[in-house]
């Protein structure tokens, strides 16, 4: 996997919408149901960052307005237009912040499931503790919660 590029929006855009896509594809089948409570983990990091993302690039509009025409080269149309994806990116924020509660919520309940007969050949896992990468929480840094044991 490349380095992240932090400093070309486009680039890592694309790159984020490809690994976004090796998830979707990922996530058709768990061969440990143990597995979901990490994914929705990440997923709700993902969400968080994402809501980042929207809240920069309406920032990015509403910074830039002035620049903005239309194909035609209409200035008070352009800006209009700029304004306008700025609200409506800073409400997708909104919306996509009410989204985290509730994939946080379903974390929450994801930790508390002892996954019976998950094993092929009723062979049991050793418990996983909390993993031991630490990840970003509203900028407060936080460890992830030990899920329920997985059996």
């Amino acid at each position: 996997m490349p380095a992240p590029d932090y400093d070309r929006p486009v680039t890592s855009a694309d790159d984020a919408a490809e690994h976004l896509r090796a998830l979707v594809h990922a996530t058709r089948w768990f061969d440990d149901p143990g597995d979901t409570y990490w994914v929705t983990a990440d997923v709700l990091v993902i969400a968080r960052r994402l809501q980042s993302v929207l809240v920069n690039v309406a920032s990015a509009h509403m910074h830039h307005r002035e620049l903005a025409r239309t194909d035609d080269g209409n200035q008070f149309e352009g800006r209009n237009h700029a304004y306008d994806a700025a609200m409506t990116l800073r409400k997708a924020s909104l919306l996509l912040e009410r989204a985290e509660g509730l994939i946080d919520e379903a974390q929450s309940h994801s930790g508390r499931i002892a996954w019976r007969g998950a094993e092929p050949d009723g062979v049991e896992r050793e418990p996983r503790g909390p993993r031991a990468r630490v990840v970003d929480m509203r900028g407060k840094r936080a460890r992830r919660q030990q899920p329920g044991r997985t059996l």
